[in-house]
């Protein structure tokens, strides 16, 4: 039927839709006013519809979507333009007519409706829990449940959390250029995440976590540059996730399933991601915020080498302590260089090395064979080293139980985080306490204190230079070892705990276990004295005859110092200290001189008033005698 350039004016009458076998209706370049009929609709095996150049008005009736129905892409269908009464939007059907020659029109047949459109298809919007105002012939995509558009009528966000959605992620998402926010979380969403998706440049919140998205390479490109957030977790995502260079500043900013254990042979790797999940929907953070990453800022890539630091720093802070002990007694005894003070330590020099040796085994412990360490048999040096040697590979075990490596699967972490399908942060689930880390902090104390004091206590006795150098170096070596295997294990009991406790009583345990190692040298001096209950008390022996030794030569020495004093006292100063101590020597002979004359004094005294007794007597009895008389 074809009418075109008739001028005709007034309405199309409705009851052109009953021509059934109508395929051309041409009104084009008419006058004709008024809406189109919805009747049009019924004209199934309509091939075009050309009502260009008129006056129509109105809404264009949704039938018409269904002209489309049974033709091939790219066949002209409905043809409308010079027609600017019609009003906005047209149904949705219309917009997806290949042959509309208005559906490019943003105002007609916006875009975003049409990607929104799409998107609904493909993630079966009629299964929704919530659908409401969507795919409305009529209705404004703003007004769709979930959607939030600014003033220019553009989508910014869209959020469907838990919404049942299924089927796939349509790539049309990308025809959202305005979108900020994107939350598809928690729902059912199976497919590959389109990588069109990395053409979203405004947006800055990106949560596609606890859905069903599978690929074995994810990638979201790189002109996402507002991103502040994108969880992914809880997916079947294998395979890696490229870096999106940018800084995010909180641990649940770019959270993936990077964790062990994973539902792959090999987890999924995500080089910038803040948070890996693992299987149980627990998390853990990455390098950047944890202790880890605070490690690498001072270029330390483990806690291996953080335990090679920590030796060193502990060798160290013995030496400068010993180095400080003997330059302090110098300086204490920088005046002290008299006969009478060669003589008083030559004098109590054997005394005091035997108070040393007691008190240096009371240091090491009489039940442990720590104190094998103050002799010079090689064979008791062999089972203490074999001995700390196992108690330090024992807590290096440990220490290997704590490295936060996300990647590794023979770690002991705990991964000790949740992140809530209904929120986006992400929360410690460990139980622990200040109260825990009170009583922690009590029993390492109690237990290990003791041995640090002594290894500090023994470290002091090897600065004090009455005793030979060899002694000294036992004494240096013995203190250090002590020290060193104590505070190692005090560090890898709480770097252990840090690790994997996650309640109270947990804390307790672990460190019950841990510290149980440092109480080996007392089980081994037990079995020794089951064995051989004599060897410990003969090669300690040994060390006193040895002791002995020294201090004849220590005194020997003191001897040869004698003589070089003797040398020195030329000096004006220390003469002039010998003739101070000789003007006391002669000023102590004078008081003993006046001593002595006040007890011959005394002495004479005494006798007189012993005759004048008797004289007394005397009279007294001639008195009695004369009293008689008369």
């Amino acid at each position: 039927l074809n009418l075109a350039g008739n001028q005709f004016e007034g309405m199309i009458p409705p009851v052109i839709g009953n021509l059934a076998l109508l395929k051309i209706l041409d009104l084009s370049n008419n006058a004709i006013t008024g809406e189109i009929p919805k009747e049009l609709g019924k004209l199934g095996g309509i091939e075009v519809i050309d009502l260009r150049n008129n006056n129509i008005t109105g809404r264009i009736p949704s039938q018409l979507g269904k002209l489309d129905e049974d033709k091939e892409a790219g066949e002209a269908n409905l043809l409308l333009k010079g027609n600017e009464g019609i009003l906005a939007p047209a149904p949705l059907e219309v917009c997806f007519i290949e042959g509309f020659d208005r559906k490019d029109d943003n105002e007609l047949c916006p875009l975003e409706r049409n990607a929104l459109k799409d998107f609904y298809d493909s993630a079966k919007g009629q299964e929704w829990t919530q659908n409401d105002g969507w795919v409305k012939p009529y209705k404004s995509h703003c007004d769709w449940h979930g959607v939030k558009c600014n003033d220019s009528n553009s989508t910014i966000e869209l959020k469907l959390h838990s919404n049942g959605l299924s089927g796939t992620l349509s790539k049309s998402i990308a025809n959202l250029p305005s979108l900020v926010y994107l939350d598809l979380s928690d729902n059912g969403i199976k497919g590959e995440i389109p990588k069109e998706i990395g053409r979203l440049t405004k947006a800055t919140h990106l949560r596609l976590a606890y859905n069903s998205f599978k690929g074995n390479e994810t990638n979201f490109g790189t002109e996402m540059k507002e991103l502040e957030l994108i969880q992914v977790q809880g997916n079947r995502l294998s395979g890696s996730i490229p870096s999106l260079d940018l800084l995010f500043l909180k641990d649940y900013s770019f959270i993936a399933d990077c964790g062990h254990p994973s539902e792959f042979d090999t987890n999924l790797m995500c080089e910038g991601c803040t948070m890996c999940c693992n299987a149980q929907e627990n998390c853990y953070p990455t390098d950047d915020f944890n202790a880890m990453g605070r490690l690498k800022k001072l270029n330390l890539k483990n806690y291996t080498e953080v335990v090679v630091v920590f030796f060193a720093c502990l060798f160290c802070a013995a030496g400068m302590l010993v180095a400080a002990i003997i330059a302090i007694d110098k300086y204490k005894n920088r005046n002290n260089f008299t006969n009478n003070v060669v003589r008083r330590k030559s004098v109590i020099m054997r005394e005091k090395i035997n108070e040393d040796k007691k008190y240096a085994l009371e240091t090491m412990g009489s039940i442990s064979v720590y104190k094998c360490l103050l002799t010079t048999s090689w064979v008791g040096w062999i089972i203490v080293l074999a001995i700390m040697g196992a108690q330090t590979w024992m807590l290096f075990l440990f220490v290997k139980g704590a490295e936060i490596d996300l990647n590794d699967e023979n770690i002991d972490l705990v991964y000790s985080w949740k992140c809530p399908r209904d929120k986006l942060e992400c929360k410690g689930t460990a139980d622990d306490s200040w109260q825990g880390w009170i009583l922690f902090s009590i029993l390492v104390i109690a237990h290990l204190l003791k041995d640090l004091i002594s290894g500090t206590k023994l470290l002091i006795l090897s600065a004090k230079s009455r005793h030979s150098k060899l002694t000294r170096a036992r004494h240096f070596v013995g203190g250090w070892l002590l020290f060193s295997v104590t505070a190692f294990a005090l560090f890898v009991t709480f770097l252990y705990n840090k690790a994997i406790a996650t309640s109270n009583t947990e804390l307790i345990m672990n460190a019950v276990i841990i510290l149980f190692i440092c109480d080996l040298d007392e089980m081994f001096y037990e079995i020794i004295v089951v064995i051989n209950p004599k060897w410990l008390d003969r090669i300690t022996s040994r060390k006193e005859k040895e002791d002995v030794v020294g201090t004849k030569k220590e005194e020997e020495n003191y001897l040869e110092f004698r003589s070089c004093i003797s040398s020195i006292e030329e000096d004006s100063n220390i003469q002039g200290q010998f003739r101070s101590i000789q003007t006391l020597d002669s000023e102590i002979q004078s008081l003993k001189t006046v001593v002595e004359t006040l007890q011959d004094t005394v002495k004479q005294q005494r006798k007189e008033n012993a005759k004048i007794m008797e004289l007394l007597q005397s009279s007294q009895a001639i008195g009695f005698e004369t009293c008689e008389l008369i």
